[in-house]
């Protein structure tokens, strides 16, 4: 696989995950709601004694559901405003021409805003993957503050990961020439972070397709559950 340009990164998939997390949280309360009601429709047709206190297990089955839909609405649509806002900072990445001191600042923003919540399996291979070869020679950087070309090789001693090269950027305050391949490892650090949801996308997709059509397991309803409230929380 080719590595990814500036103009594909998108953390898009960020957005796109919690939206699914949301149609996750709003289709088990259905699903929980349509269960009461079906309790009370076999209790009904039964003749229960317990026929009241089925009904007021209906209601407040009802009122939980929707007290839950409405909560998450709105801590979706924060949620949503929030990743659309870092994510805008942080597709300055994608610049092909020098960027400023302030767009610097506010793209290391969106990045460390998207790392911090990033998963552990999208990080690690950062923290553990060794720089290339190629940036141990001389290659073009420039300085943000005054766009001052820049010339020479990562210090061994301040980088050997491609976390330790980011943090380098970061804190000299510097980015690699357009271009460069400094630029191609930053990219690529930025589009792994990106595309990390991937993954659970793809699992409550499945997961939503199976409810919708009624067919779902118990375990999975709760891990996907958990999952989705556990990113939320972060």
């Amino acid at each position: 696989m080719a590595d990814p340009t500036p103009q594909e990164i998108a953390f898009d998939q960020w957005t796109r995950a919690e939206e699914l997390r949301q149609e996750w949280i709003k289709l088990m309360s259905e699903v929980r709601l349509k269960d009461a009601k079906t309790k009370l429709v076999l209790a009904e047709n039964e003749k229960e004694a317990d026929i009241d206190e089925i009904r007021d297990m209906l209601s407040d089955e009802l009122e939980r559901s929707l007290r839950a839909m409405r909560r998450t609405e709105q801590e979706h649509s924060k949620e949503i405003e929030l990743l659309e806002g870092m994510a805008a900072k942080a597709v300055i990445c994608r610049r092909t021409r020098l960027i400023t001191a302030r767009a610097a600042t506010l793209m290391w923003q969106g990045w460390n805003f998207f790392l911090a919540r990033a998963s552990d399996n999208a990080t690690d291979e950062l923290y553990e993957q060794a720089l290339p070869d190629v940036l141990r020679q001389d290659q073009p950087y420039y300085r943000t503050r005054n766009h001052e070309n820049l010339s020479g090789p990562v210090p061994e001693n301040k980088a050997t990961t491609t976390m330790g090269f980011i943090a380098w950027l970061q804190n000299y305050r510097i980015l690699p020439a357009p271009g460069s391949p400094g630029q191609r490892v930053m990219v690529k650090a930025f589009n792994k972070v990106a595309a990390c949801h991937n993954n659970e996308i793809a699992d409550l997709k499945s997961a939503i397709a199976d409810a919708r059509k009624g067919v779902y397991e118990t375990w999975k309803i709760r891990g996907l559950l958990a999952k989705a409230m556990e990113a939320r929380e972060v």
